[in-house]
């Protein structure tokens, strides 16, 4: 049964990370218009899309996403809400990495700390549930 299901896992995050290809090759239009919507909600709806983070770490966007972070908090070399924001942009804004990280970095430092700072609370409240 562990095979079937290490299979199964191994499957979803490989098909997460094909969908992070596949955006990274859509149209520049497409890409700037999810890089303006990530943008907007870092801005103005940081409450969306701190919920859309932890639907990431709760597997609502399906195994691929969730399993990625289980497999980045094993580490404690990786940053961790740094992983977490690009999957909430390529999942909920279909948005590609590159584009997610200049809109982060477009962002004033204390906004930065502020989404860096609240994307960490969610990481060690999914950590203690466990």
């Amino acid at each position: 049964m562990q095979a079937t299901y290490s299979s199964y896992e191994s499957r979803e995050i490989e098909s997460t990370n094909k969908r992070a290809l596949a955006l990274q090759s859509l149209p520049l239009c497409d890409r700037r218009e999810a890089k303006a919507d990530l943008l907007e909600a870092l801005n103005n709806r940081l409450d969306h899309y701190l919920v859309m983070a932890e639907y990431v770490l709760c597997g609502n966007y399906g195994r691929g996403p969730q399993a990625i972070m289980e497999r980045s908090l094993e580490s404690s070399r990786q940053n961790h809400s740094a992983l977490l924001g690009l999957l909430v942009a390529q999942e909920e804004y279909s948005c590609p990495r590159r584009e997610a990280v200049s809109a982060f970095k477009s962002l004033s430092v204390d906004r930065q700390r502020l989404i860096d700072e609240s994307l960490k609370r969610l990481i060690d409240r999914y950590k203690d549930q466990d």
